[in-house]
């Protein structure tokens, strides 16, 4: 043993613990008193972001292109900073994008088809 240490065993450094921690398990929606509830389920309302890397996975394509897109691409959704260096992009504009698109493709598939 190193010169100025005590040896102490692992039952004695824990004695301060009193019990294990009790998991509550509730039925009902409600909460026991003193407890939160915390929804499992997203709140529907919400707005959802997507990272980067989501954002990358959505289009099969990769980081760097998505940065691209952002940059050159005009209708191509902005991204949002956040705070913290956390740059995020809305699911409510890449859904929009996306329609604008698919609006897009189908127009130009009708005129290709007229001629």
């Amino acid at each position: 043993m190193a010169r100025g240490t005590t040896k102490t065993s692992l039952p004695n450094l824990f004695s301060s613990l009193e019990s294990e921690p009790t998991v509550v398990a509730v039925e009902s929606d409600e909460a026991p008193v003193g407890q939160i509830r915390r929804s499992t389920q997203p709140d529907p309302g919400a707005e959802r972001f997507l990272n980067v890397k989501a954002v990358a996975d959505r289009y099969s394509t990769h980081i760097a292109t998505i940065w691209r897109w952002a940059k050159d691409v005009d209708d191509f959704p902005a991204p949002v900073k956040l705070g913290n260096g956390a740059t995020r992009w809305r699911l409510s504009d890449l859904d929009a994008y996306e329609d604008r698109r698919s609006a897009i493709a189908v127009s130009s598939t009708a005129n290709v088809q007229e001629l």
